[in-house]
């Protein structure tokens, strides 16, 4: 299972550098590591994959978990990880952000219209 570089986060990381926002790449010293940290505006992205992570509302298939009876345990503590993650990003500063993977597939661009408008909220706001 791939953790970094995954196409959609490449993807998503080509929009943004495109639209001109400056950002880094998974910055090991924030809490889980975000994909995409743009430090400007102190947003923290994670480019989720819809099956590991639980996309609620998603149309991938779900029942790969019946094969597998660990995969339902490593989710449910990918779910639980991300929720501490999440609060932790948040106590420091940052409005964390989750792109998922089917919405990246999707649309790229839409996705990164989404994280332009919230930074640039956060830099009126600053």
């Amino acid at each position: 299972m791939k953790s970094r570089n995954t196409t959609p986060e490449i993807k998503l990381q080509e929009v943004l550098y495109l639209m001109g926002i400056q950002f880094k790449k998974h910055v090991s010293d924030l809490p889980g590591t975000p994909d995409i940290v743009i430090e400007e505006s102190s947003i923290a992205v994670f480019v989720h994959g819809c099956y590991w992570h639980r996309h609620a509302g998603c149309a991938q298939p779900r029942n790969r978990d019946a094969k597998n009876p660990l995969a339902h345990l490593f989710i449910n503590g990918a779910v639980a990880r991300d929720a501490s993650i999440n609060n932790d990003l948040t106590h420091q500063g940052f409005i964390v952000y989750t792109a998922w993977e089917c919405h990246v597939k999707a649309n790229p661009t839409a996705v990164g219209e989404g994280l332009k408008l919230l930074h640039e909220r956060q830099l009126l706001g600053k």
